[in-house]
């Protein structure tokens, strides 16, 4: 007997005797795949995101939505999960692949097709400690899964890779992992590189703000700023600055973090445009603001957003203001709207903005530290 065929006639078993309905949820005869997206802050996170969407769909699963995971190490209180959702619209990212949220496929389809008794943790053999994939091991991997309620009953290595031809990608993922006997491959981390091939940045073009997000940033925008505007992306902090402290001088040519956003434009990575100086930043907003003619300067910080520094550097003319509500998804839609963007050069919190007006608004962008502002356009 052909083998898709019997795979389709085990999967109609599956789904008849589980006493599931269809008119609630469709069940994916060709499997899902889940992954905790546990490897640093949100830039980070969307960057896994989007090669796992390409992923996902190289092997034809489903790709099962996690929440984004925010961290709150400032106050002290356990990591905040945030629904895909409750940020993106999940009509714009199914365009280019099948997707469901997590909370959903835990209620509406891990009840028959991924029971307690079945779940099974995938991991790649050189991690396993022990046999074990070690998935609930530390934070946040195990206040993750714990939020859904995944305890695994088993443990599966693999030698896999995560990157090849999408037709190679199908054919071993399906040969080692039928979905008829693995309906879920649940994988401690995202099957994605980070930062994000340089093929996978288009997906951004699918990550639509919900309107709830939307309305925030245009209230904000509407309220408080005064087109034309420039936005700013100030990366700071002692965390920053023992992360920029192991750069290389000037004549270094290696990627660091998401660095290649700038390098692959031709532009060498320096220490300044990893921690920009003061005097670079007020510089470099000052001929921003110059050539767009700009009203208003917006400023997104996570440490030190300098507004007064920058207020008087600018003079009266100019408006300097920043959102007090320390909502970084709404410093996203504020900092992605702007008549022209300044990040840095090493952030993937930056890198999201500069994807977003590549791929959707096609606005320009520039980084602290590098020579390129009114000059460089993106010809996406």
């Amino acid at each position: 007997m052909d083998i898709n065929y019997l795979h389709v006639i085990l999967w109609v078993m599956i789904i008849l005797t589980s006493g599931i309905s269809c008119e609630v949820r469709n069940i994916d005869s060709n499997g899902y795949i889940m992954f905790c997206p546990c490897m640093g802050r949100f830039g980070n996170q969307v960057d896994h995101y989007l090669g796992s969407l390409q992923f996902a769909k190289s092997i034809n699963r489903t790709l099962v939505l996690p929440a984004f995971i925010q961290y709150r190490h400032r106050t002290r209180q356990p990591n905040q999960h945030v629904r895909f959702q409750d940020l993106f619209r999940v009509d714009e990212l199914s365009k280019f692949h099948r997707v469901i949220p997590m909370d959903e496929f835990m209620s509406e389809v891990a009840p028959s097709m991924w029971p307690p008794e079945r779940r099974v943790a995938h991991c790649h053999a050189v991690s396993m400690g022990s046999g074990k994939c070690r998935h609930k091991e530390g934070n946040p991997f195990g206040p993750f899964w714990d939020h859904y309620g995944v305890d695994f009953v088993d443990d599966v290595g693999f030698t896999l890779p995560y990157s090849a031809f999408p037709a190679v990608l199908h054919e071993v993922w399906l040969s080692r992992f039928p979905p008829v006997i693995h309906p879920v491959l649940a994988l401690p981390g995202a099957p994605a590189a980070f930062p994000v091939h340089p093929d996978n940045r288009q997906l951004q073009r699918y990550l639509v703000w919900n309107e709830a997000v939307r309305f925030s940033g245009e209230d904000f925008i509407a309220e408080r700023i005064v087109s034309p505007y420039v936005a700013v992306h100030l990366r700071n902090g002692p965390d920053w600055e023992t992360a920029c402290s192991r750069m290389q001088d000037a004549s270094s040519s290696y990627d660091f973090m998401a660095s290649s956003q700038c390098t692959d434009m031709g532009y060498t990575l320096t220490f300044e445009s990893c921690l920009p100086s003061l005097d670079t930043i007020k510089r470099d907003i000052r001929r921003a603001v110059a050539t767009y003619s700009a009203n208003t300067v917006y400023v997104a910080s996570d440490w030190s957003n300098h507004v007064d520094v920058i207020s008087r550097h600018l003079g009266d003319a100019v408006t300097v203001v920043y959102n007090p509500d320390d909502n970084p998804y709404v410093d996203l839609f504020i900092l992605g709207k702007s008549d022209y963007f300044i990040g840095n050069c090493v952030s993937s919190f930056s890198a999201f903005v500069k994807r977003e007006r590549d791929f959707q608004t096609k606005l320009s962008s520039g980084f602290f530290g590098v020579d390129i502002f009114a000059e460089h356009k993106s010809d996406l």
